[in-house]
């Protein structure tokens, strides 16, 4: 093996053999909790579709989960087409991006045939929710190894990426798999304590506390997409700007950012938030203000 130069979370410069004869008993360990936990996650998602009030949870759970396992397959078979030069690299990708879209578009195609007012609805949890599960089966068997000789940085980025990808799932079906109308009142006993019914209890308007967690995800994630692409797109363009002309306009944008950071970001957000309307849009210019100076 040669000598380290330099590593990160996913690199390493040094030559590594992997097989799977040389996996040690920890990594071996590690991987079972985590097919044990994946499993208790989809019987969890399957109780929640089946009990949804769509009507149609258990339907989209599992076309997502086989779209998903198909698009992984067809990862690996590119994989395999290209290393035992069946297929020359160049082609490799077409290949994969080929069986993606044909797993993906049948089913929203289906879809679009037997529900069209909900087309928008179902081809958003088609893509995203099997592009999440493909993710997942991505990190188990290609990612995990590499993240894993990185030590706890690599099995922490490891956890963020699932738990990231994970919210994105659950905010693309979450229209088909809660159990109740998030905005429906009166669905059960004002502020009822956790019950069969309702796992996460209600609220004092009666509205079901899970169908209400799982549904607030898509603002979450929407608001999070947003203002990140809102606070870059301002921030990084203003800092090359400034630092590559110098001068009066670095010292007159510098000043600006300083007047940002000297404000309290949540007292700033919320005076922001109160001058504009409500709305996504707005929330994540609020957020995406106060953090402008630190992209």
């Amino acid at each position: 093996m040669s000598k380290k130069l330099t590593s990160g979370i996913f690199f390493s410069l040094e030559t590594i053999e992997r097989t799977v004869e040389g996996k040690s008993t920890k990594w071996r360990i590690a991987l079972a909790l985590s097919i044990i936990f994946t499993i208790i996650v989809l019987v969890g998602l399957f109780g929640l579709a089946a009990h949804a009030n769509s009507g149609i949870g258990i339907p989209v759970t599992i076309v997502t989960l086989v779209v998903g396992i198909t698009i992984f397959i067809g990862r690996r078979v590119q994989f395999f087409l290209v290393s035992s030069q069946r297929v020359p690299k160049r082609f490799g990708v077409p290949v994969f991006i080929g069986i993606a879209l044909l797993a993906t578009l049948v089913p929203v195609g289906v879809g679009a045939f037997l529900l069209p007012t909900e087309l928008a609805s179902l081809a958003l949890a088609f893509i995203v929710g099997s592009a999440m599960i493909a993710a997942f089966f991505f990190l188990a068997f290609e990612v995990y190894p590499i993240l894993s000789d990185r030590g706890p940085p690599g099995l922490i980025t490891l956890s963020g990426l699932l738990i990231v990808f994970a919210i994105v799932y659950m905010t693309a079906v979450s229209k088909f798999i809660v159990p109740y109308d998030p905005f429906t009142l009166n669905v059960g006993p004002l502020l009822a304590p956790p019950s069969d019914a309702f796992p996460f209890g209600t609220t004092s308007l009666g509205q079901d506390l899970l169908s209400r967690t799982i549904a607030g995800g898509s603002i979450m994630l929407q608001v999070a997409i947003l203002s990140v692409i809102i606070c870059f797109s301002i921030g990084v363009p203003i800092g090359l700007i400034a630092s590559y002309y110098g001068g009066a306009l670095d010292r007159v944008v510098s000043l600006v950012m300083d007047s940002i950071f000297a404000l309290p970001g949540l007292v700033l957000a919320i005076a922001i938030a109160a001058m504009l309307s409500p709305g996504v849009i707005n929330m994540a210019l609020a957020i995406a203000v106060i953090y402008i100076p630190s992209s």
